[in-house]
């Protein structure tokens, strides 16, 4: 009788989440003192089978939960794929290398180009926080509202607010954060004309200064005020120089030893390859990131691209 009313108040016993087990509160010790070992012997077994249903119920409940999260990811990424540019650029007087490691943690980075005409290139960079479904279709969103604005592709100013506005409209300034970097070349003249909204600035690797210079417009991320204002930025390259646009979670992952890559690292990198093509700049930097790491876990997507004026 003693254990079958244990059995109606097993409410008052605790399930620990922590060590998966059931702990007897104390409440029933005194009671316990006066149960025969049969009845003893049967409440063990109970416990035990008590635990092992939780641990599978438990088990079976996160595998269902990562099921999810893998299915996401898989869809999420085949969103990207689809969204992605298809390959890098021929251009006169501007050779291409890139890096992609995509993360499958959080944050979805993005890149795309528009040709205007044969002797100009606008390029963009995205990089949306958060996971999932959602955050890759920020890419559907942004490649359409980029590519319809191609006859305002010399005009970083105008591409920017153009996809600030967009955003805001989509999300009522209450999305996921969104930086850009949009650069536009022009390989006759060299110039190079850029926006930043929250995205790392890029790098240029100046050849006669053997130095690098930032470049910055300090805009704030995308989507969250609808009259945000961006500036513009310009900047005279030459032949031998190096411009070097990458996400900031490239320089911001942490090794093992809790150390940042850095941008110092990548700098000195691309210097002591600088008479390398921009292809074998980028395996490079994909070697020295991978050494970096070493058995740390890579926490968001790496996008890199490098581009040298010839």
């Amino acid at each position: 009788m003693k254990y079958l009313i244990f059995l109606i108040n097993m409410t008052s016993a605790q399930f620990c989440r922590s060590t998966m087990k059931i702990e007897f509160t104390e409440c029933f010790v005194s009671d316990m003192k006066s149960l025969t070992p049969d009845e003893l012997q049967k409440l063990e077994e109970f416990r035990i089978r008590s635990n092992d249903f939780m641990i599978t119920a438990l088990a079976y409940d996160k595998a269902k939960q990562d099921q999810f999260i893998s299915r996401s990811l898989g869809l999420s990424g085949s969103i990207l794929h689809a969204s992605a540019a298809d390959s890098l650029p021929q251009m006169k007087n501007m050779k291409f290398g890139s890096l992609i490691a995509p993360g499958y943690s959080r944050g979805v980075d993005y890149f795309d180009f528009l040709q205007p005409t044969k002797n100009t290139l606008g390029i963009l960079f995205t990089d949306v926080s958060g996971l999932g479904i959602n955050n890759a279709l920020y890419s559907v969103l942004l490649r359409s509202v980029f590519h319809s604005c191609i006859n305002e592709a010399a005009s970083p100013y105008i591409i920017i607010k153009r996809i600030n506005l967009v955003l805001h409209d989509y999300t009522k300034g209450k999305g996921e954060l969104v930086t850009a970097f949009y650069a536009f070349f022009d390989t006759e003249t060299k110039r190079l004309f850029y926006s930043n909204a929250g995205f790392p600035p890029a790098e240029v690797f100046r050849i006669e200064r053997n130095d690098f210079d930032s470049l910055d417009t300090e805009g704030s991320p995308l989507g969250y005020k609808l009259n945000a204002e961006f500036g513009q930025g310009r900047t005279e390259l030459k032949s031998g120089d190096i411009c070097v646009i990458y996400s900031k979670s490239f320089i911001n992952s942490k090794n093992s030893e809790n150390e940042n890559f850095g941008l110092l690292r990548l700098r000195n990198i691309v210097k002591e390859h600088k008479s390398k093509l921009p292809t074998d700049i980028a395996k490079n930097l994909k070697t020295a990131y991978e050494n970096f790491m070493g058995i740390a876990l890579q926490g968001s997507d790496i996008t890199l691209l490098v581009i040298k004026i010839t």
